[in-house]
């Protein structure tokens, strides 16, 4: 599909809409996981981050394994 942009239109920055800035470093998403208690890691790769995300919600059924 051709757009004129495909920039974020959630943080109004001059980000592609990928699943990975969508997700884990949009502005805009890091204040909804604020919201829920989860901090994001600025300097990690993603799955880092999703290491992190395990760890900080302590739950036995996140699927995620290392």
């Amino acid at each position: 599909m051709h757009l004129q942009s495909y920039d974020c239109v959630l943080c109004n920055e001059a980000f592609e809409e990928m699943v990975e800035h969508l997700f884990l470093h949009c502005s805009f998403a890091r204040d909804c996981w604020n919201l829920v208690g989860i901090q994001v890691p600025t300097a990690a790769q993603p799955l880092e981050i999703l290491e992190s995300f395990k760890t900080q919600l302590g739950v036995s059924f996140f699927i995620w394994r290392s």
